[in-house]
């Protein structure tokens, strides 16, 4: 009988600052849970208790419960793990108010000016503290100093509604620097939007089986959807490990040490040292991410848990895809007919194929990108990974949310065969 248990604090600090029709919002929120968690054989029995004082103050987890689970056989085991012990801190908790709002109101006066009908830039900056203690002395506790930025954009083109929408997410290393990637993260909304201006209606001849190429953000999309099927727990899984998806230069790997990214991560939500893991080599793959239940089953190493007051979940940090030898600009001159997806407002697992809902595309033509077109939605089947024929050389990075945790995508331009509607 395998038996884990531990004590959890999270104590956490949202200062929001927002501009909205015309009107400049500042909120703060201030929370604090505490949990205690007990674990047998891998399954979990959490009690928590928001605004408590004292551990005292709710009750333990009950090891009755969990020894009837166990009698049942639901309870698979848990796998040896590394555990942490030490402190970490991540970012600085600085910022300045005043400063932050003064600027997204320029930024939004400026866009004003020049015929955006509608401008909300949301800055959050969060301090998050969480510790984790076991009965074996270890204690592990992590500061992290977050800020993230949320930009939407609406103007009229000839009477029609014209949309652009940006997220970033950074750790506060450098308080000076945030000016910068407010406006960065600006630019890319508005760039977005002034690019679906003029959008042409998609020709019939180029509905149905094309050749794309996904642009960095669209193709962090793509592997994050792939990194769901490489969850064990995940309902509809259907890769495993051995199989064949994607050419031999295709390489997966979950990076969690990364220091530009706001996802860095040194243990997990089990306790567990994270560590850097290789899931898919020369197109194969190799590896899943693990919790220490499904580590045990699947004879690798946990290090991949989310979830402090729900069963512990596998899921990647930061999701990095080897870059290729392409130029990006050769990519498109050695395309003689297809679509570039330039970002994703949507991605979802549909059943045997991953959807895409670019933010928007445009026409490559005999080596040269032409007219802006509508494109409703991108269907890759998970087959045609193996068609993927250029990697480019340039990588850039992309934040998300996956139930309310900041992770991360870090991906080339690829090029490869799917279908347009």
């Amino acid at each position: 009988m395998n038996i884990y248990e531990d004590k959890v604090s999270l104590r956490e600090g949202y200062v929001e600052i927002g501009y909205r029709d015309d009107s400049i919002e500042i909120n703060e929120l201030h929370s604090s849970v505490l949990g205690k968690r007990l674990c047998l054989n891998g399954c979990w029995h959490i009690t928590s208790c928001q605004g408590c004082n004292s551990f005292n103050d709710f009750p333990d987890p009950s090891r009755l419960t969990l020894e009837i689970l166990n009698r049942e056989g639901l309870c698979k085991g848990l796998a040896d793990a590394n555990l942490f012990d030490g402190k970490v801190r991540l970012g600085v908790n600085s910022f300045d108010i005043n400063e932050v709002a003064k600027l997204i109101n320029d930024l939004c006066s400026e866009l004003r000016a020049s015929g955006i009908s509608r401008c909300e830039i949301i800055v959050t900056f969060r301090h998050i503290e969480k510790t984790m203690t076991n009965g074996n002395s270890y204690e592990a506790y992590e500061e992290r100093n977050l800020v993230e930025i949320d930009v939407g954009l609406v103007s009229m083109f000839r009477s029609v509604p014209n949309f652009g929408s940006a997220f970033s997410a950074a750790i506060l290393w450098k308080p000076k620097e945030i000016p910068k990637l407010i406006e960065k993260t600006v630019k890319e909304a508005y760039d977005s939007l002034m690019k679906n201006r003029n959008v042409r209606v998609l020709s019939p001849y180029m509905i149905g089986k094309n050749v794309i190429i996904l642009d960095s953000k669209a193709s962090a999309a793509l592997i994050h959807e792939i990194s769901h099927l490489l969850d064990p727990t995940y309902a509809a899984r259907i890769l495993k490990r051995g199989v064949t998806v994607a050419p031999p230069e295709f390489e997966l790997i979950d990076d969690p040490f990364r220091h530009d990214s706001p996802s860095i991560r040194f243990f997990d939500d089990e306790l567990v040292r994270t560590q850097r893991r290789h899931l898919i080599e020369g197109g194969r793959i190799i590896d899943l991410h693990h919790t220490r239940g499904t580590a045990l089953h699947y004879n690798s190493v946990p290090g991949s848990a989310y979830g402090l007051f729900h069963k512990p979940i596998p899921f990647h940090t930061t999701l990095v895809l080897s870059q290729g030898d392409w130029r990006v600009n050769e990519m498109i001159e050695e395309t003689r007919s297809g679509i570039l997806i330039n970002g994703v407002a949507l991605a979802t697992l549909e059943m045997g194929y991953i959807r895409l809902v670019p933010q928007n595309a445009s026409i490559i033509k005999h080596g040269e990108i032409h007219d802006n077109v509508k494109v409703r939605e991108v269907k890759i089947p998970l087959i045609n990974l193996k068609t993927i024929n250029a990697i480019s050389k340039e990588l850039n990075i992309r934040t998300s949310k996956e139930r309310d945790c900041i992770v991360t995508e870090v991906a080339p331009y690829i090029r490869l065969e799917a279908y347009i509607s």
